[in-house]
C-alpha cells in the first residue's frame, strides 16, 4: 500500500498502525493525516514517478506554466542577437589564407617598423599588409554598420513574431584578394602619399637632429625598436641615439649614454644603466616641479626627485642610475620633511 502525506511525501508500507492519522479526502491531508492511494492512483504514481502526490491522487499532471508575451519577447530578442553574434563574417583572404585581425591599428605599427609582419601564421610584406589592414577596416565598419542596424530592429520589434521574421542578412560578400593584387594597391599608394614618404624620411633622420627630451617624446612613434630595423643587433650607436623598447602595452624609449653595438644580451633596461638611460620627460627638478623618479634614472646634484608621492633631494650626481627606489639610496638622495 502506498500513502500520501503532506510533510513525508509518499510512503510505501504494507499498512499504518491505528494510531497514524489516516485521512480519505484532501482536507484531511491538507491537516496532515495519510491518505492511502488506490490501486489506480498508485499506477500512475508509478508511470510518473516525478508527480508530485496531489497529481498522483487526482491522477493529472499539472500543466507547465505558459510564457507571457513579455517572456517570449525577451526569449526571442536574446536569441536574434545571439544569431547575430555568431555570423560567420570575420573573414579577409589573402591567396585564399585568412589573414583577418579585428586589432589592424596595433599591426599598423609593426608595419611601421618591420619590412614583414606575422598574421595567421604567415608572413606578409608590410607595404602590402598596410593596404589589406586598410580593407579589412572598410570592411569591418560596413558589417558593424550592418549588425547595428538588426540589434535596433530587433529593440524595435514589439512581439516575439516580429523579431523572428527578422532575417540576420545584408552583409558584404567576403573579400578574397591575392598577394600580387595588394603589391599593385601599394605601389599606387606609395606614390600617391605624401604622407607616408615624409613618415619613411621622419624615421630615417629622427636620430640625426637634435631633439630634447620633451620633443622625442611627442614623436617616440617614429624612433627604431630595439632589435628591428634601424636599431638592428650588430649596430654600432654613438652616445645620444635613441630606441624604443616594446613590450605588449609597454612602450618605453631609451637613449644610448655610452658607445657599443647592440647585441641581444645588453637589453636596455635596470641591467644595462651604463649604456643606456630612460627619455624622461623634462622637469624642472625644484621643489615645486620635481622630476618624477623611475629605477634607473642617473641623479643630479641640487635637484629634487619624487616617488611615491615622497620628494628627496639629490646630493650626489650619478652617471647612471640604479636598480632601486628611492628610500634605499640615502647616500645620494635625501628625503625632504614636509
Amino acid at each position: 500500500m502506498i500513502y500520501i502525506q503532506k510533510t513525508i511525501g509518499f510512503w510505501d508500507i504494507g499498512s499504518l498502525p491505528d494510531s497514524y492519522d489516516i485521512g480519505t479526502n484532501i482536507e484531511q491531508y491538507e491537516e496532515g493525516a495519510y491518505l492511502a492511494l488506490s490501486d489506480e492512483q498508485a499506477a500512475f504514481h508509478a508511470a510518473h514517478p516525478d508527480a508530485s502526490q496531489l497529481e498522483c491522487w487526482y491522477m493529472a499532471l499539472t500543466p507547465e506554466p505558459q510564457p507571457t508575451p513579455e517572456e517570449l519577447l525577451w526569449r526571442a530578442r536574446d536569441a536574434k542577437r545571439q544569431e547575430i553574434y555568431d555570423k560567420d563574417i570575420h573573414h579577409y583572404y589573402i591567396d585564399e589564407q585568412d589573414a583577418y585581425v579585428s586589432n589592424t591599428l596595433q599591426v599598423k605599427d609593426k608595419c611601421g617598423r618591420q619590412e614583414e609582419v606575422e598574421v595567421g601564421g604567415h608572413l606578409y610584406a608590410s607595404n602590402i599588409l598596410t593596404v589589406a589592414l586598410d580593407e579589412i577596416a572598410d570592411y569591418s565598419e560596413q558589417c558593424g554598420k550592418v549588425t547595428d542596424g538588426l540589434l535596433s530592429r530587433i529593440d524595435a520589434a514589439q512581439t516575439a513574431e516580429e523579431v523572428e521574421a527578422i532575417v540576420v542578412e545584408g552583409y558584404p560578400k567576403m573579400i578574397h584578394t591575392t598577394t600580387a593584387t595588394l603589391q599593385t594597391k601599394a605601389d599606387k599608394a606609395i606614390a600617391k602619399s605624401p604622407e607616408a614618404q615624409a613618415v619613411t624620411f621622419a624615421r630615417l633622420m629622427v636620430n640625426s637632429v637634435s631633439l630634447t627630451a620633451n620633443q622625442a617624446l611627442e614623436m617616440q612613434v617614429l624612433f627604431p625598436i630595439w632589435g628591428e630595423k634601424d636599431a638592428e643587433f650588430g649596430k654600432e650607436v654613438e652616445i645620444g641615439f635613441r630606441l624604443r623598447v616594446v613590450e605588449g602595452e609597454s612602450d618605453t624609449l631609451f637613449e644610448v649614454i655610452q658607445k657599443h653595438k647592440l647585441q641581444t644580451d645588453w637589453k636596455p633596461g635596470i641591467e644595462t644603466a651604463s649604456l643606456y638611460k630612460i627619455v624622461e620627460a623634462e622637469h624642472a627638478g625644484t621643489l615645486d616641479d620635481p622630476i618624477p623618479y623611475v629605477q634607473g634614472m642617473a641623479f643630479e646634484k641640487d635637484k629634487y626627485y619624487e616617488q611615491y608621492g615622497v620628494i628627496y633631494l639629490c646630493i650626489l650626481t650619478t652617471v647612471t642610475g640604479y636598480p632601486n627606489d628611492l628610500k634605499d639610496l640615502p647616500t645620494i638622495v635625501q628625503e625632504v620633511k614636509q
